[in-house]
């Protein structure tokens, strides 16, 4: 295991959590962090409830990623962290694992 591998790792725990169960919310935490599972549930909850009221598309259908996301940040090319596979200079949004983030089954899809 290495931190290079940790993007094929989640992947395929995702992949693995969408087709053996029927969870409609993921979470992603460290294994350092605890989760109040009675509080993400009300909130989850509540952000449903205020998306069905303000969209037409319902929310259960929509990919929605709940977290610290980081947009615009750029690609090493050198150093210790860089990226030289990826071909541009910026990632698209992503959830900062460190923070943990919470997403839904469309996303999982």
């Amino acid at each position: 295991e290495s931190y290079r591998g940790l993007p094929h790792k989640l992947r395929h725990s995702i992949q693995w959590l969408y087709k053996h169960t029927k969870a409609q919310w993921f979470t992603k935490v460290d294994d350092d962090m605890l989760v109040r599972i009675p509080s993400l549930e009300q909130f989850i909850e509540h952000i449903e409830k205020q998306q069905n009221e303000t969209q037409s598309i319902s929310f259960k259908d929509q990919p929605t990623i709940i977290g610290d996301i980081i947009y615009d940040s750029e690609v090493a090319k050198d150093g210790k962290w860089a990226d030289l596979d990826y071909d541009k200079w910026t990632y698209p949004p992503w959830p900062r694992g460190a923070s943990g983030y919470v997403f839904n089954r469309p996303v999982a899809k």
